[in-house]
């Protein structure tokens, strides 16, 4: 194999460590993600919506812990 061809190949696999290295540890959806997600399921099931609307109002100002 000519020498170009070996530098070229570990070229390529030197790109793979360093991609595997630099990627972010996945990380949790935060704790606020999961309870948005979790009002606009019930939005998307039919529950009544002002009664959502209006706890996601309230629980954004900081007063979910009266629910």
């Amino acid at each position: 194999m000519p020498p170009v061809v070996l530098l070229r190949i570990c070229a390529t696999e030197l790109k793979k460590q360093l991609k595997k290295e630099r990627k972010p540890p996945r990380r949790r959806p935060s704790r606020q993600k999961k309870e948005e997600k979790a009002y606009s399921a019930r939005l998307a099931a039919g529950s009544d919506l002002a009664t959502d609307l209006f706890a996601m109002a309230l629980w954004k100002y900081g007063v979910s812990k009266c629910f």
